[in-house]
């Protein structure tokens, strides 16, 4: 009887890359009319842009933001590779948030400031 050799190899070295992008596309979704339509975690109205300011901006851990919000760190971790993937969109996303909170606060600021004169 013949000896048979089996080849030990790390399980990335025989992923694809459609193994990889199935299982990005298995926890980040876009869905017209939710979060208008920004890419976010799958079933959740979280989005990727809000992921990448808790981690980076706010400096939360992957096990914080999981335990805080309920999530996997499959899905974080998953938000996480979609922001790198695509930091331009997301960041542009972030600064139109950012000027549309200021532009509200300071119309709110500016209706106080017009009710005390």
């Amino acid at each position: 009887m013949e000896a048979v050799v089996v080849e030990a190899r790390p399980i990335q070295a025989t992923m694809s890359f459609f193994d990889i992008a199935k299982s990005y596309n298995y926890h980040i979704i876009k869905t017209e009319g939710v979060r208008s339509g920004k890419p976010r975690i799958a079933g959740r109205r979280i989005t990727v842009a809000d992921i990448a300011i808790w981690n980076i901006e706010q400096e939360m851990t992957v096990a914080e933001i999981a335990q805080e919000y309920e999530l996997t760190p499959a899905q974080i971790y998953a938000a996480l590779a979609y922001y790198y993937d695509n930091k331009i969109e997301i960041d542009i996303q972030i600064a139109e948030a950012d000027r549309a909170w200021q532009a509200g606060y300071d119309a709110q600021y500016s209706r106080e400031q017009a009710a005390i004169a």
